[in-house]
């Protein structure tokens, strides 16, 4: 049994690597483990306007991140992410097989969050490392807090009431009712 878990442990550990995934410890953890943990989104924007949002909770529905009153659909759960410099989406509720999906964005290009397709790379030209936590807790990419969220602007599925979160990396869309000053941190 021990040499079988063994085995098991090495195959998984050379499966992640051929396949470019790299999961970090995350600063505080304790030798070994990864934490998981979710965000909620905080700010003068987001508190301006959580009666509208209804919930602080980033949630991941349809390969987005979103806030608000998505959270309270079927088809959403909440976005557990875990690593550093490199995050991971892990979904572990609603979809079968289980999987992970690399979070990226498009560093000078503003468009929602991006995941990867499960269990791959990040497609070509996105930048996929870099995250981290500001001193006050809020995440960041390369050092700077340039996410946003703007309401969906998909007529079939519009989702009244929430968010998605975006990367700013040429400027917020004119007209599109974005919030701007926002962070995303960890929940408690």
């Amino acid at each position: 049994m021990s040499i079988m878990r063994f085995t098991s442990s090495i195959a998984a550990a050379i499966l992640l690597f051929s396949a470019g995934i790299v999961v970090l410890k995350p600063l505080g953890s304790k030798a070994g483990t990864v934490d998981t943990f979710s965000l909620i989104v905080s700010g003068p924007d987001a508190k301006a306007n959580i009666a509208a949002l209804g919930s602080y909770d980033v949630s991941f529905d349809g390969g987005a991140a979103w806030i608000g009153k998505i959270k309270q659909e079927s088809s959403a759960e909440p976005l557990l992410l875990y690593g550093n410099d490199r995050l991971a989406f892990k979904q572990s509720f609603l979809k079968n097989p289980n999987s992970y999906q690399n979070l990226y964005v498009v560093p000078h290009v503003t468009a929602p969050l991006g995941f990867s397709v499960p269990h791959s790379f990040p497609p070509p030209g996105v930048q996929a490392t870099g995250f981290g936590f500001s001193k006050e807790g809020a995440l960041e990419m390369d050092g700077e807090n340039k996410f946003i969220a703007c309401p969906s602007t998909n007529a079939a599925n519009p989702h009244p009431g929430s968010y998605q979160i975006w990367w700013n990396g040429n400027g917020v869309p004119q007209g599109a009712g974005c919030l701007t000053d926002i962070q995303l941190v960890k929940a408690s």
